[in-house]
């Protein structure tokens, strides 16, 4: 009725309906990475100059507290709480007030797939590792409690030692410690808890010797026995009933407490304390004394290993293959709420207009999790609608979140998140997936496609293999290389999905008498010949789509047909598994559990083979070699990139439109430099032929060949061409672009693990590779003939870099500048790309872009003036601001408006 008062769960669901309908989208962003020189401080002083600039909002990489001297965050250790390397609280609100004042968003980067846990800066590890099974946060990571290794069962394997056990052990490199009521296994710089039940172990069997001392009827001695009996009387940290949970964390904690009292008050107790670590610790050339040590840690809920047999034996799911960090179960509601309470708290405040999702196909979920987060998002947006005129109602902004996301549109949900996804040649992101896009990889080669000459394709290829001696087939490589990483770096990974499997199995007399090797042999087979990251097959019931039907039945016959030897009933079996059938009856759940672990697996498969590996193999045309790119797409023409724009304006018209990124192999403007090498392949040949015949003094043989080889000396031409800045280099800074080459080389070849590794590095070969780039880059009659054609290069790549940052600017989606990227920039794989940024030189080169205008804005003497100098970078930070400050004028014509091909005419068209 007219007049009738709005009660709040009616005024809450308006809220959320607008809220809903008309998301904040940016009109750009620029990426910055946060470290401990990069502080929250220092962001916050260049909050003015990004918005002169004419950027939109700023785009942070992660900065919750992450493991100690961690240069990029990804490693959170405490989702909880703010990095305090990056500064003080005070320092980030300070931040987002700047960011505030200057009309400047804020995007989030948030990591929900995994967590640092070396060390014990983890909070949530360390008491895994305590407890065990019976610790709270035991759910919160994907350990396998029961694995294939039955000494393992309710133990976390730690591979973390730098050789073989019983050498570290006797050799008194594990070590006891006590301090404040608690006692820790040294190793290092890290520190590892004991488990309170296994205490006894330590005190009782020197108890006599302390008795001795203070008399049997000595109080002290009375509550030390009484600590005891507490401490042996625990539940056992195989517990899990919440009772009992709860009964070992309190009665633990009260112990710890009691004998920290009893040792502060008594120096007694505390020399007889130390007398038992001095003792347990064992001397060194004396095996016998460690015995006591050994059986204190075969107690423990971890066990202790060389880091070597992670690959083999570890049991918990890592990120790819990285020790040090462990994944979460962020599918778990209460595991959501806690690693993401406070970045929501951050939206609620109105400090973050937008997220970043880093490794989303690490999840258990994908389409589940961006549901939830989009729905406590637009929550947090409600309550704070809610809070500006009246009390807190967390329950009734919850309902109206809840009811008002049927009413988000497709491709438009209610709040601004992408994801760090990359999309196989042929694939599309998942529909169901509550996100306005991607973080642009796709974009990316599309766009670097454009530049690559198609027509000279089988030229170039044939100079390829003609220098190099012989023909790559790229697919064979993946193949083999994916196959690599699921039989040696992730084989624990691939057993662990084997040994499931065989438990299912038991459950169908169909396929009861597959073996768990001969499951594990077709899994691993399906995994090398996966043709995309990942399926994505839903939690809970529901049919698997056409798309995945298709994934899946293209993995299986490859297989097949590459291990014919195999059973046949492996791979049925595996297939009707993936696939999730049948859909109902006892065996449905396990089913559709494996299908899920499986789409977390193969995704780092394809990863790790194809980015990190066979990336760094196939060095036909560098800038192809690209995250989410393909190396045999030589080139785009320009129907096929209309198409895909329009493609984008209709389906994920606010996604980001990123060139560069902490990720990429190479910047944007090294990619397109390199391109130019397509539309020349015979200069290019006569520079390779000379080149090599000058360099090959600088060669070392090793076992009768000359290495380097040539795939690799190709690989170092083109990474010298790429990389080669725009100004002349004195003797520092020749030295120091030396040295960026250098590691670049060394990490491509360890990479590539061909003739040396990360595991296993040759000192041999490594030095004469070190000796090749170190003599030809001082090799003056090298320099010669290399950087005229190296300056020709770099002029029309800087004419290519203009025309890429033009289209970007004015493609469908949100443009994203990586920092730095602004002026020209020449970078090269991470950890090159996270250099520090000269932003007081991009300050003042801003501030006299600005000055030459004079207020009237962009004239042609400005544009011609800045094309006489355009090695200072100021011509492409004038295009980019001017673009940047149109799209954020119209920024409702770039998000909305229809995509239309310009028709060019004339000579140079």
């Amino acid at each position: 009725m007219p007049g009738t008062p709005e009660n709040a769960a009616d005024r809450a669901a308006r809220i959320a309906r607008k809220l809903a309908r008309e998301p904040r989208v940016p009109t750009s962003t620029y990426r910055l990475q946060l470290n401990r020189r990069m502080t929250f401080a220092r962001a916050a002083e260049l909050a003015g100059y990004l918005a002169r600039l004419g950027v939109d909002a700023l785009y942070c990489s992660p900065y919750l507290a992450a493991a100690p001297g961690s240069s990029h965050g990804y490693d959170v250790v405490d989702p909880t709480r703010l990095n305090a390397e990056l500064g003080s609280t005070a320092d980030f609100e300070r931040l987002c007030a700047e960011l505030e004042r200057h009309g400047l968003g804020q995007i989030a980067d948030v990591v929900p797939n995994h967590m640092g846990i070396s060390g014990d800066a983890n909070p949530w590890w360390t008491d895994v590792l305590e407890n065990g099974p019976s610790s709270p946060y035991a759910r919160f990571f994907d350990v396998d409690w029961s694995p294939v290794k039955a000494e393992l069962k309710n133990r976390v394997l730690l591979p973390v030692l730098g050789e073989l056990y019983g050498r570290v052990l006797e050799a008194g490199e594990l070590s006891l410690g006590y301090e404040a009521g608690a006692f820790q296994v040294h190793y290092l710089d890290q520190r590892f808890p004991v488990d309170p039940k296994t205490y006894p172990l330590l005190l009782e069997p020197a108890l006599d010797r302390l008795e001795a001392e203070v008399g049997p009827e000595n109080p002290l001695l009375a509550e030390l026995l009484s600590v005891l009996t507490a401490l042996r009387n625990l539940p056992a940290a195989e517990e899990t009933e919440p009772g009992r949970v709860a009964e070992r964390r309190r009665e633990k904690e009260l112990a710890k407490r009691r004998l920290r009292a009893l040792s502060d008050s008594s120096p007694q107790l505390r020399e007889w304390l130390g007398q038992v670590v001095k003792r347990i610790n064992g001397a060194p050339g004396q095996p016998d004394s460690f015995a006591a040590l050994h059986r204190l840690l075969e107690a423990q809920r971890y066990r202790l290993a060389y880091w070597r047999t992670s690959d083999d034996e570890v049991n918990y799911r890592r990120f790819f293959d990285i020790n040090a960090l462990a994944a979460i179960r962020v599918e778990d509601d209460e595991v959501f709420a806690l690693h993401h309470g406070l970045l929501l708290r951050l939206v609620r405040e109105g400090r973050i207009q937008g997220l970043r999702i880093d490794h989303p196909d690490g999840l258990y979920d994908p389409a589940g999790y961006f549901r939830r987060l989009q729905e406590r998002c637009l929550q947090a947006l409600v309550a704070r609608a809610l809070d500006s005129s009246g009390p807190d109602l967390t329950q009734t902004a919850a309902a109206a979140a809840h009811e008002a996301m049927a009413l988000a549109a497709p491709g438009r949900p209610p709040f601004y998140v992408v994801a760090e996804k990359i999309l196989d040649r042929q694939e599309e992101l998942p529909e169901t997936w509550s996100i306005f896009g991607t973080v642009g990889y796709e974009y990316l080669n599309a766009l670097n496609g454009l530049f690559v000459e198609r027509i000279k394709e089988t030229e170039f290829d044939k100079g390829y293999r003609d220098y190099i001696g012989h023909a790559i087939d790229y697919d064979r490589l993946v193949y083999d290389k994916k196959k690599f990483f699921c039989l040696v770096n992730m084989a624990s990974e691939t057993s662990t999905l084997g040994h499931r499997l065989d438990q299912i199995s038991e459950l169908e007399w169909n396929y009861r008498d597959l073996t768990r090797n001969h499951l594990t042999l077709a899994i691993r087979e399906v995994l090398a010949c996966f043709p995309v990251y990942r399926t994505y097959i839903p939690a809970g019931a529901g049919p698997v789509c056409e798309r995945d039907q298709r994934y899946i039945r293209t993995a299986i016959g490859k297989a097949r047909d590459r291990l014919p030897a195999l059973h046949p009933g492996a791979f049925d079996f595996l297939e009707r598994v993936l696939l999730a059938r049948p859909e109902s009856g006892p065996a449905a759940p396990l089913y559709r559990d494996f299908a899920l672990r499986f789409q977390q697996l193969s995704g780092p498969i394809m990863a790790k083979g194809v980015e990190d590996t066979a990336f760094y193999v196939f060095n036909r045309l560098l800038s192809l070699n690209e995250v989410g790119g393909d190396p045999t797409r030589f080139g785009w023409d320009r129907s096929e990139f209309h198409e895909y724009l329009r493609g984008r304006r209709n389906d994920w018209p606010a996604a980001m439109l990123a060139t560069s990124t902490h990720d990429t192999k190479r910047s944007e403007d090294m990619r397109l430099r390199l391109d130019v090498l397509s539309e020349i392949p015979r200069e290019w040949q006569a520079r390779l032929a000379e080149w090599s015949g000058l360099n090959a003094q600088h060669k070392t043989p090793i076992a009768k060949t000359l290495e380097p080889r040539a795939n690799t000396e190709y690989f170092i031409y083109q990474t010298l061409l790429g990389v080669w800045p725009n100004e002349t280099l004195d003797r520092a800074g020749r030295a120091a672009l030396l040295e960026r080459v250098w590691q670049t080389v060394l990490k491509s070849s360890r990479e590539a693990k061909i003739y040396t590794d990360w595991a296993h590095p040759d000192a041999d070969y490594e030095e004469a590779l070190r000796k090749f780039v170190t003599g030809i880059a001082s090799d003056d009659k090298f320099l010669k003939a290399f950087l005229p054609f190296q300056e020709k290069l770099a002029f029309y790549g800087m004419l290519n870099s203009l025309s890429a940052l033009t289209l970007k600017l004015a493609a469908p989606g949100v443009p994203d500048t990586y920092q730095g990227n602004e002026l020209w920039d020449y970078s090269l794989v991470d950890p090159d790309n996270r250099r520090d940024v000269d932003f007081e030189l991009r300050t003042r080169h801003l501030q006299s872009l600005i000055a030459r205008e004079g207020g009237c804005g962009p004239t042609p003497e400005l544009a011609r003036a800045l094309c006489e100098s355009w090695r200072d970078g100021r011509l492409k930070m004038h295009v980019l601001r001017q673009g940047l400050l149109l799209r954020r004028r119209r920024g409702e014509l770039f998000l909305q408006g229809e995509y239309l091909p310009l028709e060019a005419q004339g000579l140079r068209q």
